[in-house]
């Protein structure tokens, strides 16, 4: 957001409060322009600042200026004091937190990093960004939310689903080996296009699945023996799951179905 300061020991009336006085702002685009509080930073210094927002139109009321790419702004106040300054659009950027992925447990946040969308000074701003794989071209629309007033840092966290892709859940469906796709739209850059895509990628993959049996020491016919499945994907959070396999041995040819119980929730780790 650009920012005015005023400075002025005329311009301080009475030495015992903050006083607050008003500029106007206006553009190339917009000779109109807008009304801006500045407020003087303490008692009797003189010293007066505040900001406002730029975007595609002007609006008095959430202070915000119309502003093309390559625009001079011009801040003019009682008295003749005129300052123009030029200004240009910062272009945005997407990532994901990490290249690649694995289980359909695994957690991510997609970066987008635009000044441009700083539009209230001091509140989270939001942005939108398009999450889609390779198995849903469709995907799903995120809400982006500013890591803080004025960073100009938008996080949107996501899971993955090999069921269906949920924007309320913010799920993206995947199968085995799939490539995930975030896209934002760069409503202005600095090169001065509009409505630019930008598009980062990312790997997933399914976790492995590990198979350990007491087989190997419980030896003799009628002997007991566990079988234990650790995989992460087979494990919904919140629930004791419960999954199915199929045992044989080199001696008999008709396979036996068992059933797996989860160890705990969250475990991932299935046993019988």
């Amino acid at each position: 957001r650009p920012a005015v300061t005023l400075r002025g020991k005329k311009l301080n009336n009475n030495p015992r409060v903050r006083e607050i006085i008003n500029v106007t702002v206006y553009s190339g685009s917009d000779s109109a322009g807008i009304t801006v509080k500045l407020t003087e930073t303490g008692a009797d210094t003189g010293e007066f600042t505040g900001d406002f927002g730029v975007g595609p139109k002007s609006d008095n009321i959430s202070k915000t200026l119309q502003v093309v790419h390559n625009d001079t702004i011009t801040v003019t106040y009682t008295g003749g004091l005129v300052y123009s300054a030029n200004w240009r659009a910062f272009t945005g950027s997407v990532q994901f937190a990490k290249k690649s992925y694995t289980g359909l447990n695994a957690k991510s946040t997609i970066i987008i990093n635009d000044k441009d969308n700083n539009i209230r000074s001091g509140y989270i701003d939001t942005a939108t960004v398009r999450l889609t794989s390779d198995t849903d071209p469709i995907g799903i629309l995120l809400t982006a939310y500013e890591t803080g007033g004025n960073t100009g840092t938008f996080y949107a966290g996501f899971g993955f689903s090999n069921e269906k892709s949920s924007a309320r859940d913010a799920l993206i469906k995947v199968n085995g080996t799939d490539n995930i796709y975030a896209t934002y739209i760069d409503e202005l850059d600095e090169d001065g296009a509009v409505n630019t895509r930008v598009t980062a990628a990312a790997e997933f993959k399914f976790s492995e699945a590990v198979i350990k049996t007491s087989a190997s020491k419980d030896k003799g016919a009628g002997n007991m023996f566990t079988v234990t499945i650790d995989d992460p994907d087979a494990n919904h959070p919140g629930i004791k799951d419960r999954i199915i396999a199929k045992v044989s041995s080199e001696k008999a040819s008709e396979e036996k179905t068992i059933w797996l119980s989860e160890t705990g929730e969250n475990t991932g780790s299935f046993r019988c």
